[in-house]
């Protein structure tokens, strides 16, 4: 009898410590779904930033920098949006982490940069021909608040434990295409910042808004290890190449000759990678996998319209 309590005794601390450990993975899983859902939000965000500069801040652009700040902030949100989607639960891989942190000081900077135009509005166009703001202080001061929140929204949300990464991808020349989109990010933005006219009209948002978002693209591609990883930051990449191949070939500026060489290339190097190779094995390339899956997925959209739609019951 005594054996017998004494059983079920180890039992229910047994079960007690199973439940304890459910609970805290529980927890750690909501943290990370928590994270990737914010991610997502600000992907959309960074669209939301890109539009507002298209509308009123185009005069600020650096024109000498590859791509445009709009492309760049676009092809940055689709990246975020891609990355909140990559890695499933706890599954980020180390990196992530650290990325996501950096995002933190990241909208800080450009909350900054929108303060700076909400406290002198027509101080910052009249510089660049304006007699009047286009940009209210009001909404700058919106804009203000809602970019000093996403800073606040990433601390908030960062998660709270270790994550189990997933195998890493086996393309090691996937790999080092993606660690030349990481010096082709914080280049740019290194250019941004040291070559900006900061005393000047938008000199500072002109700075800002075109080296974050460059620095955090090129760093979230770069690191990308796992194959959904990679496959998710691939559209934003191949995106801001193609912009700033146009921006040369449309207005003879962002970076001349050197940049128009080199954007190519990495277009074209991007492209390449959803082609069948290597020609014995196609199946092992991801990229190109990704692909097949895309066209079946057009395809029957295409062939299978939305059923019943219209039709006599």
């Amino acid at each position: 009898m005594v054996k017998n309590r004494k059983i079920s005794k180890e039992a229910r601390e047994e079960t007690v410590s199973t439940d304890e450990e459910v609970l805290q993975r529980r927890v750690l899983v909501e943290s990370f779904e928590s994270s990737d859902l914010m991610l997502g939000v600000f992907g959309w965000a960074l669209w939301g930033v890109a539009f507002v500069w298209f509308l009123y801040f185009g005069q600020g652009t650096l024109t000498w920098l590859p791509s445009d700040p709009v492309i760049v902030l676009a092809g940055c949100g689709w990246l975020c949006t891609g990355m909140s989607r990559s890695s499933p639960k706890d599954t980020w891989s180390s990196w992530r982490i650290v990325w996501q942190m950096l995002w933190v000081p990241a909208w800080g900077l450009l909350a900054l940069a929108m303060a700076q135009v909400a406290i002198s509005p027509l101080g910052a166009f009249i510089d660049h021909g304006w007699n009047y703001a286009p940009f209210s202080a009001i909404l700058a001061w919106i804009w203000t608040g809602l970019l000093a929140a996403c800073a606040g929204a990433t601390f908030y949300f960062l998660p709270k434990g270790s994550p189990n990464p997933k195998e890493q991808a086996n393309a090691p020349m996937a790999r080092l295409l993606f660690l030349a989109n990481m010096a082709y990010g914080c280049l740019a933005a290194f250019f941004a910042v040291t070559s900006a006219p900061w005393g000047t009209g938008l000199g500072p948002q002109g700075a800002l808004f075109a080296a974050v978002p460059f620095a955090m693209w090129g760093l979230g591609t770069g690191l990308c290890t796992t194959p959904s990883e990679m496959v998710k930051a691939l559209p934003g990449a191949i995106l801001i190449h193609l912009g700033a191949v146009c921006r040369v070939l449309m207005f003879g500026n962002g970076g001349g000759f050197l940049v128009l060489l080199t954007s190519v290339g990495m277009l074209v190097a991007h492209l390449a990678l959803f082609l069948p190779l290597p020609l014995n094995e196609p199946e092992s390339n991801i990229f190109y996998l990704y692909r097949l899956k895309m066209q079946k997925h057009c395809y029957t959209m295409i062939s299978n319209p939305v059923s019943d739609f219209g039709d006599d019951q």
